[in-house]
């Protein structure tokens, strides 16, 4: 059911898919850092390229912001409580409370960075294969001493293979109770019981049958890694971000 969700690898020959894995991992975690303490003209400059991305995939936004729907409901209370616990010019009150500008500013701009690394690391996962995510990780955490690099690569790749599957078991569980008109009940806690039982069986028997898959091919941590080959290219994407991302820390 990957194929039903927005997330997951997007087979290609883009020059995204091209990018050494380990210079991808490493833009991501720059252009995060970077985001964290951005302000609104460099936020803006990010959404730009991020869009181009996307459009590079072939990926719609708004196909993504429908998936990720219950996260942008978070972000949504984060910009609340910003707005109500930061003083400053009141533009709405009620009773004690009372929503700030400056609140609201800084409340947008914090979910503004949040989406936005979010939507970041989806298209590095979009354009990356989960092996060759794993065998980057590995090779990160290889130097590091008694660190269990194989085991902690192993167990990202996995959260990347599971993350499409898990969407696409809420679709077909969200289906099938519409289809029964569960899904119409007025309840909501009966219908999160309705939704939550069946899919959280169905990921404790994915995960069971992987297992087993894996222990009949007598899986074992020492395997063969897929090759890194390092090219121009991955230099000089890596030096443009890098260039974009110390002019907005200086100016």
């Amino acid at each position: 059911m990957v194929e039903l969700t927005a997330f997951g690898y997007r087979a290609g020959r883009t020059f995204l898919h091209q990018i050494d894995t380990r210079f991808k991992l490493l833009i991501l975690v720059i252009v995060s850092l970077v985001c964290i303490h951005a302000d609104i003209p460099l936020l803006t400059l990010w959404s730009i390229l991020l869009t181009v991305l996307l459009g590079v995939l072939r990926i719609s936004l708004f196909s993504i912001l429908h998936q990720i729907r219950y996260f942008l409901f978070f972000l949504l209370l984060v910009l609340i409580v910003r707005s109500l616990t930061t003083p400053g010019t009141g533009i709405l009150s009620y009773a004690n409370y009372q929503i700030s500008l400056e609140g609201l500013r800084e409340g947008a701009v914090i979910c503004w960075r949040m989406l936005l690394i979010v939507l970041l690391g989806h298209v590095v996962a979009a354009s990356t294969r989960s092996a060759q995510m794993k065998a980057a990780v590995a090779w990160y955490l290889q130097p590091l001493p008694w660190v269990p690099a194989q085991k902690i690569a192993v167990m990202m790749g996995l959260v990347l293979r599971f993350i499409p599957m898990v969407f696409g078991q809420v679709q077909v569980t969200s289906q099938a109770l519409h289809a029964r008109c569960i899904g119409y009940r007025k309840n909501p806690i009966y219908r999160t019981k309705m939704l939550a039982v069946p899919l959280l069986k169905r990921m404790f028997a994915g995960a069971d049958q992987l297992a087993m898959a894996m222990e009949a091919r007598c899986y074992s941590d020492k395997r063969t890694e897929p090759e890194f080959q390092t090219s121009r290219k991955d230099w000089i994407c890596l030096g443009v971000v890098t260039a974009l991302a110390a002019t907005g820390i200086i100016f």
